[in-house]
């Protein structure tokens, strides 16, 4: 018998993917503007510190401009 591991990924992390799948997948172009904030803690059912963090982490991985909130570079 195989046990795997469960996967434990906080609410940003989770957040983030989501919406990282969303721009690769090219679903969000590069330049184009994210949903407004409340529009995504809605979408998302999250908080809006949550959310923040989770859009730090997309600009820390530079799939988001965190000065425009733009999808792409």
């Amino acid at each position: 018998m195989s046990i795997q591991p469960i996967s434990r990924r906080s609410l940003p992390d989770s957040v983030a993917g989501k919406l990282a799948a969303s721009i690769l997948e090219g679903n969000l172009k590069a330049g184009e503007q994210l949903p407004p904030e409340r529009e995504l803690m809605k979408q998302f059912n999250v908080s809006r510190s949550t959310l923040r963090e989770a859009l730090k982490v997309l600009a820390d991985s530079h799939l988001i401009d965190a000065r425009q909130v733009s999808a792409g570079l």
